[in-house]
């Protein structure tokens, strides 16, 4: 059987082709030819089942062509969301990076501060060590200065009437007896002397020769009150005395004062003494202390070297006012 011959789908070769119905015969919708030229017939059942099975075939194209559409658009949104998440980190990786920048600057800067902070303490360190060695030098200056005031810086002075130096940072280098020339002596010497209690010679001889002489001295307060003066009775009694060293190097003593100039120290203060006018030695003015002691079992009125006390006589002078006539004159010993 050939080509031409072939029945067609669902026609048996034994029968013959029936129409649909059996009334009237149609005609076929259309008739084709084979490539000899043969016509086919195709009738309407035929049609309507083709058709059909295009239609099932379209509609499960579509229906997979939506099924894609809509994988797609998932796909399209999953990637959508993707890039929004990839957008997100990238913005997140954005800050960290400019953070990681900060944080680069901040150390930076923190380094920097250090580096700063580690060259002040340098400087610092280096500055309390040159503190360090000046204030050793000062040290030694300063042992020096003390050293120096010790044993070079000062002066002294005798305290007369008293045995000891005031308190206020004066030394007492020895107590002592006053002594001078005897009143009487025409060629004696003026000066008051503090000799000290503990004599050691040189060569001598015990034998009374002419030459100076030394006397013992003696309170010698006669028409005056000694009450009124020093609270006690104290004529013809021996005067003690004291010689004093201080390591402030200037001492004065201001005869007609009590008072010392500001910035200076007293050391004491008390009476102008010196001998009586009528007398034929000569003498000097001396500070006897306010309270003027006296040398214990001193007193025999042997007179020698006389303590009178000092008063002030106007006569034309100008010195009254701001002195008094016939009053007797105070004194201060002071330091600086």
């Amino acid at each position: 059987m050939t080509e031409s011959d072939e029945p067609l789908a669902g026609v048996s070769p034994e029968e013959p082709t029936q129409p649909l119905h059996t009334s009237t015969p149609k005609k076929p919708i259309h008739t084709s030819k084979t490539g000899k030229g043969r016509p086919v017939h195709i009738y309407a059942p035929q049609v309507k089942q083709e058709k059909a099975d295009q239609f099932g075939e379209l509609e499960t194209g579509q229906k997979r062509v939506l099924e894609r559409i809509t994988e797609q658009q998932n796909e399209n949104e999953k990637q959508k969301k993707m890039l929004e998440t990839i957008s997100e980190q990238r913005t997140i990786v954005d800050k960290l990076q400019n953070t990681t920048e900060e944080l680069e600057t901040g150390q930076k800067r923190v380094l920097e501060t250090i580096t700063e902070q580690q060259t002040v303490n340098e400087k610092q360190k280096k500055i309390l060590e040159t503190m360090s060695e000046q204030q050793i030098v000062i040290d030694k200056l300063q042992n020096i200065i003390r050293g120096s005031k010790s044993t070079n810086v000062g002066t002294t002075y005798t305290r007369w009437g008293k045995p000891s130096c005031p308190g206020n940072g004066t030394e007492t280098i020895y107590s002592g007896l006053v002594a001078g020339s005897h009143y009487t002596h025409k060629g004696a010497a003026a000066n008051y002397l503090c000799l000290t209690q503990q004599p050691s010679w040189n060569k001598y001889n015990d034998k009374q020769e002419a030459g100076g002489l030394v006397y013992g001295a003696e309170y010698e307060f006669y028409h005056r009150s000694r009450q009124h003066f020093f609270g006690r009775e104290i004529i013809d009694e021996d005067p003690p005395c004291a010689v004093c060293r201080t390591e402030r190097p200037t001492v004065i003593m201001i005869p007609g004062s009590r008072h010392c100039r500001d910035g200076w120290t007293m050391e004491y203060h008390g009476y102008l003494s010196s001998g009586s006018y009528g007398q034929p030695a000569a003498t000097e003015f001396v500070c006897l202390d306010v309270d003027p002691e006296v040398i214990s079992g001193g007193r025999s009125n042997n007179n020698g070297k006389l303590f009178y006390l000092t008063e002030i006589r106007c006569g034309s002078s100008s010195i009254c006012p701001p002195y008094v006539n016939g009053r007797e004159l105070s004194c201060v010993v002071c330091s600086k």
